[in-house]
This record gives structure tokens, C-alpha cells and sequence, in this order.
């Protein structure tokens, strides 16, 4: 097959594809050339690289919803994901890191950062929103500090950015880079990156949005505007308590 006719199936089949077939290619298994060449031009887009075809997540820019900020997203959030969001006001944190307190507050504090930070960037936003909606699903006691934990939440938050994938790319986000974002999170965390294996490292740093998982660590940070010393005074209290 020339590239002259595989151009024109591939624009003759993106014109009659609907964004809802797009949006549900598997791009770690494309089937057949078209899907191929599709999943080809996506991670293009991911690079900020131009492509002939549109993307799915954001192909009709007036159609797309505006974020303004985190009460905006949560009145227009399906019922089913509000009533996770309010579960998580019953999830506390460990003060040392998250002064603020319980779960809630410090995803809004998150949002509040990424629409400031990146008001151009929906995947950093809404992974911003979904990034710690599994912690009052996994909320937990360490044993040895008596301080609360949610080891595993950021699988349970990745899940639920698949689950509610249509809502996230209404405000133009690609959900497979909010995914990766959510999932992800926790492990660039000096603490648990510095010690990981290269290769356990290497698929995350191959990714197209690993720029964009790094960024969002600068976002995902206890406390509001709460200064350094401050912190300090914070975290020794919680330690000699």
C-alpha cells in the first residue's frame, strides 16, 4: 500500500470515527494499521508535536468546559464522585506533612495550585482533583506512630479517573495522562523514587507526560500558603507528641 493511499484511508477513517471510538483505542495494543497510525498521532500530541488528525480529548475547543476553580468542578461532578469527594473530610492525614488536615481540604489546596500554576493545562488540573480520592477507601493506622495512612490510594484514585474518563475529557484532559499522573504520584516522591530500580523507573520515565508528573510533585504539598518554620514547629510537635 503506497503512503498516498494510507493517507487517504486514514483521513477518510478519521473523518468517520466517532470521538467516542477514539477515545476508547488502546493505545498499548492498537489493532490494524488504522488504529496504529492513530495511536501514532496521539503520542505525538503528548510531545506537543503538530499531527493532520484531531484529537479526541479536545478537537472541539468552544465545546470544551471552562475550570475556574475547585467548586466549579465539584457542582458539575457526577453524583456517584461527589459522594467519594465528600468521603474524603472524614479521611485525616499525618500533620507532619498535611497540616492543613483531612484529605479534602488538601485537594482543594492541589486544584487551587495546578489552576494557578497551569490554568492552560486540564490533565494537570484534573489529576490535581483526583490524585487522593482513595485515601478514605484505604485509610489506614501506622501501627508504630499511631498516624493515619492510605498506603495504595493513588491505584484507587487512577481508577476512578478511568471510571469517570468521559467527564474528565469534557474539560479537554486526556484521561490516559491523567491517569498516569494519578497513578504515579507517589512514587517520584524523593523518598520512594530515590531508592526504585531502574527498571521500575524506566517505563515511568519513557512516558510521553513524565514532564507533567514531575511538575505536579511541586503541586502536591501539604498545607495552603503555610511557611517553612512554620512546617518545622508543625512536624516536631507531631514528632514528640
Amino acid at each position: 500500500m503506497t503512503d498516498i493511499i494510507k493517507k487517504l484511508l486514514l483521513e477518510s477513517l478519521n473523518e468517520k470515527w466517532t470521538k467516542k471510538y477514539k477515545k476508547s483505542i488502546n493505545c498499548s495494543n492498537p489493532k490494524g494499521f488504522s488504529q496504529k497510525a492513530h495511536c501514532a498521532a496521539r503520542k505525538k500530541r503528548k510531545k506537543g508535536l503538530p499531527t493532520k488528525s484531531k484529537s479526541p480529548f479536545n478537537e472541539n475547543v468552544n465545546d470544551m468546559k471552562t475550570i475556574t476553580d475547585f467548586k466549579s468542578l465539584y457542582n458539575d461532578a457526577p453524583a456517584e464522585l461527589k459522594k467519594i469527594i465528600n468521603d474524603q473530610w472524614k479521611a485525616p492525614q499525618n500533620l507532619e506533612w498535611h497540616p492543613e488536615g483531612n484529605t479534602l481540604k488538601h485537594i482543594i489546596y492541589v486544584v487551587r495550585r495546578a489552576i494557578s500554576n497551569h490554568p492552560n493545562d486540564p490533565d494537570m488540573i484534573m489529576a490535581a482533583f483526583f490524585h487522593d480520592l482513595g485515601k478514605y477507601e484505604t485509610l489506614g493506622t501506622n501501627p508504630k506512630t499511631g498516624q493515619p495512612t492510605a498506603y495504595g490510594h493513588e491505584f484507587i484514585s487512577a481508577d476512578l479517573v478511568k471510571k469517570y474518563s468521559d467527564w474528565v475529557a469534557s474539560y479537554g484532559a486526556d484521561p490516559e495522562n491523567v491517569y498516569y499522573i494519578v497513578k504515579n504520584h507517589m512514587k517520584v516522591k524523593p523518598k520512594t523514587w530515590d531508592k526504585m530500580r531502574d527498571v521500575k523507573k524506566e517505563p515511568i520515565v519513557k512516558h510521553p507526560s513524565f514532564d507533567k508528573l514531575n511538575s505536579f510533585t511541586k503541586l502536591d504539598v501539604g498545607g495552603n500558603i503555610v511557611e517553612s518554620h512554620i512546617k518545622s514547629v508543625i512536624r516536631e510537635y507531631v514528632k514528640n507528641k
